[in-house]
């Protein structure tokens, strides 16, 4: 029998024993989500600068906004997705 942790859309499937999860399997699953929430929080500079360049190559090449401009990813953040999109624009502007 599994056991189901919600974290935001997602559902973690967790083994079972003698009738309750195992506690180390919750416990590293709870560093794997944290780990992954820190890293979708935050733009890194190289994700800046990459978002960045595909604005200018964008607006150099013609391309409108509206077909060129960033998608947000599945299970991305609000503020990541806000950070590189506000990194295209900029490019985009230029």
């Amino acid at each position: 029998m599994d056991f189901c942790i919600r974290h935001r859309n997602s559902c973690f499937y967790l083994p079972w024993r003698n009738g309750v999860p195992n506690a180390a399997s919750n416990a590293s699953l709870t560093g794997a989500a944290r780990s992954q929430e820190a890293s979708m929080g935050k733009l890194t500079p190289e994700e800046k600068v990459h978002e960045h360049n595909r604005g200018q190559k964008a607006a150099s090449e013609g391309r409108s906004l509206y077909w060129s401009e960033p998608w947000a990813y599945p299970f991305e953040s609000d503020e990541h997705f806000e950070a590189r999109r506000e990194a295209f624009y900029q490019g985009y502007e230029i």
